[in-house]
């Protein structure tokens, strides 16, 4: 049988993976599992492989430098001899075990491709190298799917598959309503708080239009922060007004139900994130996005969120911001079935020849026209 290997460096890879690893076992394989301890471990990412049905991987791939990451690679691609190896979402990782892959001639998926702002940035450039270094691409709708192909992506190794980011909030969310005990332990009820979720290293240009707000609106902000971003509001002398100037809860990265069931009673979001972002869209929820860079599934556009810059949100009334959408935009992004999908592309793609593309620089977009700024191609590692 195939022999199908799945990497997650990111907590954003867990979540993205964990409904085709599920349904790969479902239908009679037995993946191979390995975690890359790029960010936290299972110090922070434990915890969601439990939530999310993972069991333990095959092995735990951790490294200092990218040249030992290189290294352990070689060892999987020697012993393991994987047909197919699966990643997704955007990290430094991803783009390096793409990379080791394609030394070794081994077929790569990239699942939750095609996500582009096509403006000039080194988060924009990660994002275009990790896709052309992938063999294979899977997009999570229409759009992002039409980004690749104005890219020059062969239309036979690119699939619409739907976002699996849909099957992972619907299949969760009876679980996390049910069983959650995250409200009564921040001692918040259903709508009267506002779920902020922040994730841009750029938080400290955020949080005093964020803070404001919250003054403004009378309303606590209840506030997730990785430990990186923590530690980052600690240098810069802001952590603990959080606390003492605002209305903002700060606490641990809680786990995916927790996540998910914050979403669900929350007044509204608020977020840099574009993953919270499609999550609480997928909800119904009103969305309110601070960097419209970052609105990578196009959600304002589909009417299904509201940008506005930190510096404005204060100037804007609680209730004149959104509580709910109507829309649904689950049927966007593959209506709960990118899981099926991803698997029947995988098991295609795993007996076309092998191909990979070159990518040429950063494409950015101006005046609704791609051009190509060839600098950039040197950058990325």
């Amino acid at each position: 049988m195939l022999r199908i290997a799945l990497f997650t460096p990111t907590l954003e890879s867990i979540i993205l993976l964990s409904p085709i690893y599920k349904h790969m076992l479902e239908e009679g394989y037995s993946p191979l599992f390995y975690d890359v301890v790029e960010e936290g471990g299972w110090f922070e990412k434990g915890v969601q492989y439990i939530s999310l049905g993972y069991s333990r991987p095959k092995r735990i791939l951790r490294y200092n430098d990218y040249g030992e990451l290189d290294r352990l690679i070689d060892r999987i691609v020697e012993k393991d001899e994987p047909d197919i190896a699966i990643l997704a979402g955007y990290s430094r990782a991803t783009y390096h075990l793409l990379n080791r892959f394609r030394l070794h001639r081994i077929r790569t998926l990239h699942i939750e491709s095609g996500l582009r702002s096509y403006r000039e940035s080194s988060e924009e450039a990660l994002r275009q190298a990790i896709d052309w270094n992938s063999t294979y691409n899977l997009a999570p709708s229409k759009i992002h799917y039409n980004n690749l192909l104005d890219e020059g992506f062969p239309q036979d190794h690119i699939y619409i598959s739907g976002s699996t980011y849909v099957d992972s909030v619907l299949t969760n969310l009876t679980e996390a309503v049910s069983k959650s005990g995250i409200m009564e332990e921040l001692d918040i009820s259903r709508n009267n708080y506002v779920y902020g979720y922040l994730s841009s290293m750029d938080i400290t240009d955020y949080i005093e239009g964020v803070g404001n707000a919250s003054i403004s609106w009378d309303i606590d902000i209840i506030m997730p922060l990785k430990t990186r971003l923590k530690n980052r509001l600690k240098d810069a002398g802001l952590y603990y007004n959080l606390m003492t100037q605002y209305y903002i809860m700060p606490i641990e990265q809680v786990d995916y139900l927790d996540h998910l069931n914050l979403i669900y009673n929350a007044r509204f979001i608020l977020t840099d994130d574009y993953r919270v972002a499609l999550e609480a869209a997928i909800l119904k929820k009103g969305v309110v996005i601070l960097d419209i860079d970052r609105d990578l599934y196009g959600l304002t556009e589909l009417s299904m969120a509201r940008y506005l810059p930190p510096e404005k949100l204060g100037d804007t009334g609680l209730s004149e911001l959104p509580t709910k959408s109507s829309k649904d935009v689950s049927k966007v992004f593959g209506g709960g079935e990118s899981r099926i999908h991803a698997l029947n592309a995988i098991k295609g793609f795993s007996n076309a020849d092998y191909w990979m593309p070159e990518w040429r620089g950063l494409y950015i977009r101006s005046n609704g026209k791609l051009s190509i700024l060839e600098d950039y191609k040197s950058s990325i590692a």
